[in-house]
């Protein structure tokens, strides 16, 4: 199984791979750190995953040694679904978010969207919390019920 991990955030991004490596042993990864990266990535090779594990919110660009990464982006998740809706992308898509609000909206009334918006991709979201593991737990239930 291939696993695309979009996501800005380096600690949660060693946190996911260390998950998928200490759960998932066959289980391989590439990952993105933007908005633009991932979607490129996604538009691209969408064919090559059988999941993604998106963040919602993130950089529009990727950061670099002379890239900022620009403006954060509070819907990034949602606009890379979006487009996977409008290209008739299905790769399954589970949402991986610190965040408890979203320009706005409360996590559970975005899950309530995404499921409406998305239903034939989105499987659900998990709250990351780097102190708590419950989001181990969370997420590993959803990959096994899902793919296994």
């Amino acid at each position: 199984m291939r696993v695309l991990v979009v996501e800005d955030h380096k600690h949660k991004i060693e946190e996911l791979t260390q998950f998928i490596d200490d759960n998932f042993s066959d289980m391989e990864y590439e990952t993105k750190t933007s908005y633009h990266s991932g979607l490129k990535e996604v538009i691209l090779n969408h064919t090559k995953y059988d999941l993604i594990l998106l963040d919602m919110s993130m950089y529009n660009y990727d950061i670099g040694k002379n890239e900022n990464g620009g403006d954060p982006i509070p819907l990034a998740g949602q606009l890379i679904l979006n487009q996977m809706y409008n290209k008739g992308i299905e790769t399954k898509v589970i949402v991986v978010t610190m965040f408890e609000t979203f320009a706005g909206k409360r996590l559970e009334d975005l899950d309530a969207s995404l499921s409406k918006d998305f239903k034939d991709i989105y499987i659900g979201y998990v709250y990351f919390s780097a102190s708590e593991g419950k989001w181990k737990n969370n997420l590993k239930n959803l990959i096994t019920e899902n793919f296994l």
